[in-house]
């Protein structure tokens, strides 16, 4: 088996943190499966493209 997905996720600053920046919201991940990976997703709503997801099987042979 073999199946890639963008990761994509909504980012908002730290509750109850003055850090700056933005933090993946736990819980807010979303899988998409897609055909090939090149780097070049689109954001979906408030969810930011982060990365793919590979599956990969292995076959053992005798």
């Amino acid at each position: 088996m073999r199946a890639i997905s963008a990761v994509r996720c909504a980012y908002a600053p730290k509750p109850g943190e003055d850090l700056p920046g933005l933090y993946p919201v736990r819980g807010s991940g979303v899988l998409t499966p897609v055909e090939r990976a090149d780097g070049w997703e689109k954001d979906q709503g408030d969810k930011r493209f982060s990365g793919y997801l590979v599956r990969l099987s292995t076959v053992e042979r005798s």
